[in-house]
């Protein structure tokens, strides 16, 4: 069963990680730095305990090469935990532009450790999006 379920969340990431422009963003909340974070609430599906979806954030440092990054992420609504399965970085705002070199991965298999789930407050950036997710999953 984890190897169907892994193997479908595969193939959603190599079919639509560099399409930026078909997601439908919805800014949900905003960090202290200004970094924006959107979902597309057409990604939000549930896979027995889990519900899969895809994130954008928005960098507010015009000076960093990395303006933004789309991942797709796995949560437990139950304790508010939150895992990334892929990431991509854009040198431009709203996962536009260039993929940045080195920063397009499936990250259980790329960098396993960070394939561990973090909890999050419910009032933190994260967390209002996760509460989100959920509420829509």
């Amino acid at each position: 069963m984890k190897r169907l379920i892994l193997t479908l969340v595969i193939i959603l990431i190599s079919t639509n990680i560099l399409h930026a422009a078909k997601f439908n963003w919805k800014k949900i909340s905003a960090n202290t730095n200004d970094d924006i974070f959107y979902l597309d609430k057409n990604t939000v599906y549930r896979i027995g305990d889990y519900i899969y979806y895809w994130m954008l954030v928005d960098f507010s440092d015009p000076g960093e090469e990395i303006q933004s990054t789309i991942t797709h992420n796995m949560v437990k609504c139950s304790t508010l935990e939150n895992r990334p399965i892929s990431i991509a970085g854009f040198t431009k705002k709203k996962g536009r532009g260039e993929p940045m070199t080195g920063l397009d991965f499936i990250v259980p298999e790329e960098i396993p450790d960070m394939f561990e789930w973090t909890k999050f407050q419910k009032k933190s950036t994260h967390g209002i999006l996760l509460v989100e997710v959920c509420s829509t999953g």
